[in-house]
């Protein structure tokens, strides 16, 4: 996978090298230069040449780009192979779509991509990204000709005129994201997402044309659907996305496996779980470790752990802010730390299963979970929800993020408490994907490994989109989907979240809750005593972390005089001033983002 990056400015003008270099992530990223006479096309690939790297037709009329990766029928890559030319087979398949159906065919794709068609004929370039907005696209807005780049701050090194907006900067230390389309750069904005942006340059000089949506979030829900049934169809459309990335031509596949209920169900649905590679990254051999090693062998599929260093995060941290761009909290850049053993092991298909929590059990609705039962209930409207603690700051910035997030929930919306408004609220905090609060966890692989998302199948996309309110905050509809999915033997492995096995009765659920529970109050009554950064779960204790790192100090100490004005204007008193070992309770969250918008422009200014 990898970036793209579209210049249409005079030849001399043109950044493509620093845009190259900037992109280049590491040494082993390949690099795709194509100049023209109208415009200069870059993109990169951390993936296989043979599936994944750009084709031109064998007339040279023709040049499709990706980044990304997008999901193909069997027969859709046989016919890949027949396609004639020098290109990797994804794009081969473009190429044959876009010659049948012409833009028509962006909308047929699925997965995660962006994608850049030139149209030699016609002098007109295409450029899309997925319907979901996870691989992103961004315009240079400085009134001369067009710019565009997967990446913001590679567009804002790129321009004479660059401009913190300064109120993005303190929206996201406020409430831990961005209002799409904002950027922390003034000039740059996201372009539509699910929709195909052309250029044209058939009158001579580049004329953006008005952008076609090929697909727009759409809550089509039946309220009287029942429980199974949901479940049955959600099950069905989970086994197709997983069979279509676990295909042989993809190679090497590895599922990152933990000890819920998602990940199990990717290896359950795999076309041969068997033959899946299973890892879990961990601090200690914890509770977490142990029922992903057990699902694993379950299932028939080899295992391995790969250990964090107590450094782990503050080791990747300023690689990291570059990748992601510093709009998610670099306590999420879960991967990066890893990324030359999972190479070495061979890995050329990676699985995840990132936003099923999102999608399927109102992580993104306000709620308030069961502390028994894991059963959640939605509760009235609030701007602060799960990963996004709204803070407030006594500034003139301030002001204007408020303003900002009150023309996204205006207060109607907010009053309204019918299940169309709560979907509504869940599509504005949900889309684009790539602005959800914690996108390093995707936007890093994404751009630096093979990464293949099952949840962003289209078919997953179709039942999540009629998914009934009620139904996100059912525990059991999710545990039913995945008995449907998993063999009895590895839904017999109780869920590390709840400690009960997948879709028992009532009452076993409480004989295994029970004492799950009372453990648990325990476990946390000694830690509040003696504080660790390990954990029972996936992840590290990060307050506790960014406040005992030597690492994190040292990046907190770096001394950045713009950055300290910039976040002392946003926040409205000198936080640098304080070490991070000085911060405690509420205000750890507020520390977490600073640190993350410290080393990113540590980073974009070194």
């Amino acid at each position: 996978m990898g970036d793209l990056y579209l210049d249409f400015r005079a030849p001399g003008l043109r950044a493509t090298g620093r845009a190259a270099r900037f992109l280049q992530f590491y040494p082993d990223i390949r690099t795709f230069v194509f100049q023209e006479s109208a415009f200069s096309l870059l993109a990169t690939l951390s993936d296989s040449e043979a599936l994944w790297a750009p084709y031109r037709s064998p007339d040279g009329s023709t040049l499709v780009a990706l980044a990304g990766r997008i999901a193909l029928e069997d027969d859709e890559w046989d016919a890949a192979k027949a396609v004639p030319g020098v290109g990797g087979l994804a794009c081969k398949a473009i190429y044959s779509m876009f010659a049948r159906r012409g833009t028509d065919a962006f909308g047929m794709l699925n997965g995660s991509f962006a994608i850049a068609v030139v149209d030699g004929p016609r002098h007109t370039i295409h450029i899309a990204s997925d319907r979901c907005g996870m691989t992103p696209l961004f315009a240079l807005n400085t009134g001369a000709e067009p710019v565009f780049a997967t990446h913001q701050d590679v567009l804002a090194l790129v321009s004479t005129l660059q401009d913190f907006d300064r109120t993005s900067i303190c929206e996201f230390l406020a409430t831990g994201r961005l209002t799409y389309p904002f950027t922390y750069h003034t000039r740059v904005r996201a372009m539509r997402y699910g929709a195909t942006h052309s250029v044209s340059w058939a009158c001579g000089s580049p004329e953006s044309l008005e952008p076609r949506p090929f697909f727009t979030p759409s809550y089509r829900p039946d309220p009287s659907e029942d429980e199974e049934h949901f479940a049955s169809r959600l099950a069905a459309a989970f086994r197709k996305a997983v069979d279509r990335r676990t295909h042989p031509i993809l190679g090497k596949t590895a599922l990152g496996l933990s000890g819920g209920l998602d990940s199990r169900m990717i290896l359950c649905a795999a076309r041969a779980p068997e033959r899946v590679h299973v890892f879990t990254f961990f601090d200690v051999e914890n509770r977490e470790y142990r029922t992903a090693r057990k699902v694993a062998s379950a299932a028939g599929a080899s295992f391995k752990g790969f250990r964090r260093s107590p450094e782990h995060y503050g080791n990747a941290a300023e690689l990291g802010a570059r990748i992601s761009g510093g709009t998610g909290s670099f306590l999420s850049n879960h991967l990066l730390g890893f990324r030359g053993d999972l190479l070495a092991e061979g890995y050329e298909n990676i699985l995840n299963g990132q936003f099923c929590d999102y999608f399927f059990k109102g992580l993104a609705q306000n709620n308030v979970v069961d502390w028994f039962w894991c059963e959640a209930r939605p509760v009235e409207f609030a701007l602060g929800w799960y990963a996004a603690d709204h803070l407030r700051f006594a500034t003139p910035l301030m002001e204007a993020v408020t303003e900002r997030l009150d023309a996204l929930f205006p207060a109607a919306l907010r009053a309204d408490g019918s299940d169309d408004a709560r979907l509504e609220i869940e599509g504005k905090r949900l889309f684009p994907l790539s602005y959800e609060p914690e996108n390093p966890e995707v936007l890093i692989p994404q751009r630096t490994i093979g990464w293949y998302m099952p949840t962003l199948d289209n078919d997953l996309l179709e039942v999540y989109f009629t998914m009934p309110v009620r139904l996100k905050f059912s525990r059991t509809m999710y545990e039913s989907a995945a008995t449907r999915v998993c063999p009895p033997g590895v839904s017999a492995i109780p869920n590390s979240n709840t400690g009960a096995p997948v879709g028992v009765s009532r009452l076993s659920y409480a004989l295994h809750r029970l004492p799950r529970h009372l453990r648990d109050k325990l476990v946390n009554a000694r830690r509040k005593l003696a504080p660790s950064i390990y954990t029972d779960g996936s992840w590290l204790n990060g307050g506790a972390y960014v406040r005992s790192s030597s690492i994190i100090k040292r990046l907190w100490e770096k001394r950045n005089d713009s950055a300290r004005g910039l976040i002392s204007d946003c926040i409205g008193f000198d936080a640098l001033a304080r070490g991070p070992a000085d911060w405690r309770g509420a205000d750890i969250v507020l520390l977490k983002r600073l640190l993350t918008v410290k080393i990113w422009l540590d980073e974009l200014c070194a």
